[in-house]
């Protein structure tokens, strides 16, 4: 597999400074103090512009003793604001500065032709960035943290080679998607660059596929799919006998609700499943089912991973008509990609079909894949379980009328007896505080999960 060894070589020096003054030197021209002079350090640097208070403050050019050259703001003795610097060995930099380094939104301009255009923090790339090799074509987009690649990014190859996902120090590191100049595509779990973990290879037809796991690279387990012949050789587990027939996969969605990895899902999501996998945001794992309730339509599942995000259920007063919900899933997953998606609604009713105070109605849209996803309320608690919705089209040769957004969840006041039945822990929080719904939803992608169910 193809690694980062050219942002390996180039952040090992990456990134030059320009270097602050100090107060000692003279001054040689003009007014030092509050006015416009120039002044030469006891170091060699020189300086050519605007004072107050005896330090460098505002529009000025530096000239360093290494041969690098500033031009731009300055203030209390710094380079801070606007400015320009050329470096000795030929590179130089455009953007923001801060207290003297390199701060905020800025270009960098290799002399090999390389450059990094993007956020910057104490002198190292640090936020979004654009980083582009002239060497070789290669270049990556996404997050940086503390000079190095961390978080979500694309990184294409001159070769056309193309990954998406998460890397952690340079390397592909969770959950990412490579697609190769052949047009093979794999989809899954990465570790210190290589494929690790619960993955699927798609071949360059676009029609054959297996899942399995890998592990440093290596095909290690065949759990679905037609194998291909070139994996003979390396795979060692034991094939499906009826000619490596594909089980029947269906998907819906759940969410952690404390850190033993415990997970709420619909009982008709788990139902059938012969074995259970997991798809989060940071890792794939295999879960088996604790407990499940086919009248509440209630299900606990339990990774094999245990989990640091976990969501609350709301305390305090119960749902009132009309208020804000959201709720989070993985709806329609081979139409709409594999991504969580977050709608908004209201709770329409506080009763389901024929009054049923188990359940609540809403108007959040949902689709196939929502089941099992948590109702959240404004302060970001678990008010409700998706569970199902109105089947349009029964009712429309029924009454002439085609019904919108009537949709079903279960209350979390079901939920916790049902949890507390079974001895399942969770926590309840008040919901006094009221957040921003993209605040809401970003914490969200931490605890809910896809469910893919292998029938």
């Amino acid at each position: 597999m193809k690694k980062f060894l050219f942002f390996l070589i180039i952040l090992s020096f990456f990134i030059l400074p320009c270097l602050a003054f100090g107060l000692e030197g003279m001054c040689i021209e003009g007014d030092c103090i509050n006015g416009k002079g120039v002044f030469i350090s006891s170091v060699g640097h020189k300086y050519i512009g605007f004072f107050k208070g005896g330090e460098q403050q505002g529009q000025g050019t530096a000239l360093y003793f290494s041969g690098g050259k500033y031009i731009g703001e300055f203030r209390d003795g710094k380079e801070h604001g606007q400015g320009k610097c050329t470096f000795a060995n030929g590179d130089w930099y455009v953007g923001e500065y801060a207290n003297g380094k390199i701060n905020g939104k800025g270009k960098y301009f290799f002399s090999n032709g390389d450059t990094y255009i993007g956020e910057f923090r104490d002198g190292k790339e640090h936020g979004q960035g654009k980083y582009t090799s002239a060497i070789n074509g290669d270049w990556y987009v996404g997050e940086y943290a503390n000079g190095k690649i961390n978080g979500k990014g694309t990184f294409v190859h001159g070769d056309g080679t193309k990954y998406v996902g998460d890397f952690k120090n340079n390397k592909r590191e969770g959950k990412g998607k490579m697609v190769f100049p052949n047009g093979e595509v794999y989809k899954g779990g990465w570790q210190d660059d290589k494929r690790h973990g619960f993955g699927m290879q798609i071949t360059s037809s676009g029609v054959e596929k297996y899942e399995g796991e890998w592990r440093q690279d290596k095909f290690i387990k065949h759990s679905a799919g037609v194998l291909p012949p070139e994996y003979s050789y390396t795979y060692k587990g034991e094939r499906d006998k009826k000619t490596d027939k594909q089980p029947k996969v269906s998907s819906g969605t759940a969410f952690y609700i404390n850190r033993n990895g415990h997970l709420i899902t619909n009982h008709h999501v788990i139902s059938d499943c012969k074995k259970i996998q997991i798809n989060s945001s940071k890792v794939d794992s295999e879960a088996k089912v604790l407990v499940a309730d086919a009248t509440n339509d209630l299900a606990v599942i339990k990774s094999d991973n245990s989990y640091n995000s976990h969501v609350r259920l709301r305390g305090g007063k119960g749902v009132r008509v009309g208020e804000d919900i959201i709720v989070t899933g993985f709806p329609l997953v081979s139409l709409l990609g594999e991504t969580i998606k977050v709608t908004r609604g209201n709770i329409s009713s506080v009763t389901g079909i024929d009054n049923d105070t188990s359940i609540m109605q809403i108007s959040a849209p949902i689709q196939p894949g929502s089941s099992g996803g948590p109702v959240l309320d404004m302060s970001g608690n678990v008010v409700g379980v998706v569970s199902s919705k109105l089947n349009e089209l029964v009712v429309a040769k029924a009454t002439g009328s085609l019904p919108q957004n009537i949709n079903f969840a279960i209350k979390s006041l079901t939920l916790q007896i049902f949890l507390d039945t079974h001895g399942i822990n969770y926590e309840l929080e008040n919901s006094n505080t009221k957040l921003e719904a993209v605040d809401i939803a970003e914490k969200a992608q931490g605890y809910t999960v896809r469910v893919k169910c292998y029938e």
